[in-house]
């Protein structure tokens, strides 16, 4: 948690070591051909991939740097599994790729949603038995992790707009004292929606 990991428009990603408080980066990885549109860490992995359309692992420790590429079709969004052992990527064909980190192998595809031009952010729910993303006309997806199954399809009725972003938190019950999973996403109409498991709107 001591690293800070950006990527730029130059086709660049900067690490920044937070401890040293200096401004300037402590390395430069600059193999891209084109804008960097994402970027995830964990542990010692940094995983990027933009416009080029290559998907990239770098391993901070042991220095290793594994290429993927989807047919050229550019990346939009990467997030790990809870246990670092598969990414999520989402690109611009309307297709996420469940992809293994070590050997680079896509082990699932889904589609269902429409995601051609912005930079929408999918991801793993909940214990990682779903994936999910939201898509270019204003719904949600959710599918099975290992059949890739949909599961539900949520709709924003109010607004055709994009879902630019969405995201997954656990709030509690004050009577209760339970845990409860919530989606939460907004579009470029400035609204935030939230959807729990057991609704579809």
């Amino acid at each position: 948690e001591s690293i800070l990991c950006g990527g730029g428009e130059d086709g660049k990603i900067y690490i920044w070591d937070l401890l040293s408080r200096s401004s300037r980066p402590v390395q430069v990885l600059d193999e891209a051909l084109g804008a960097i549109s994402a970027v995830a860490v964990k542990n010692s992995i940094i995983a990027a991939g933009g416009m080029d359309g290559f998907l990239r692992l770098y391993d901070i420790r042991s220095g290793r740097v594994l290429m993927k590429t989807f047919g050229g079709v550019s990346l939009g969004s990467i997030s790990f599994s809870r246990d670092s052992r598969m990414l999520l990527v989402g690109c611009l064909d309307s297709t996420l790729r469940l992809v293994d980190r070590e050997r680079g192998h896509v082990l699932m595809e889904y589609r269902g949603h429409l995601n051609t031009q912005f930079r929408l952010r999918s991801g793993f729910l909940w214990d990682d038995s779903m994936v999910a993303s939201p898509s270019e006309d204003g719904r949600f997806f959710i599918w099975n992790l290992i059949n890739g199954t949909e599961k539900k399809a949520y709709s924003q009725d109010i607004t055709k707009h994009s879902i630019l972003f969405s995201n997954q938190h656990r709030y509690r019950s004050s009577r209760k004292e339970r845990h409860k999973a919530l989606l939460v996403a907004g579009g470029i109409n400035g609204q935030v929606s939230l959807w729990s498991p057991d609704t579809a709107s």
